[in-house]
């Protein structure tokens, strides 16, 4: 029993060193321009099809709308314009 408490410790102690080293390896890398640069070029691509899928769904909202009218085109063969 006493051996797994001191097994537990020193595992318990190694963890925390390969935490802290992973930390301190993701926080260098945060801190590097060149990630800085892609992290703000994938969040301008982000915000760009986000604004492109609010355009097409207005687009397609639009089309729902004007669908009767349309149909009505189709079926008289007429311009209603």
């Amino acid at each position: 029993r006493a051996q797994e408490v001191l097994l537990n410790e020193n595992q318990r102690i190694i963890n925390e060193r390969i935490k802290t080293e992973r930390d301190a390896r993701r926080a260098a890398e945060r801190a590097d321009p060149k990630r800085a640069q892609e992290r703000a070029e994938n969040e301008k691509a982000f915000l760009q099809k986000q604004k492109d899928a609010a355009a097409r769904a207005a687009d397609l909202e639009e089309r729902r709308k004007d669908a009767p009218r349309r149909a009505q085109e189709n079926k008289s063969g007429v311009k209603l314009d």
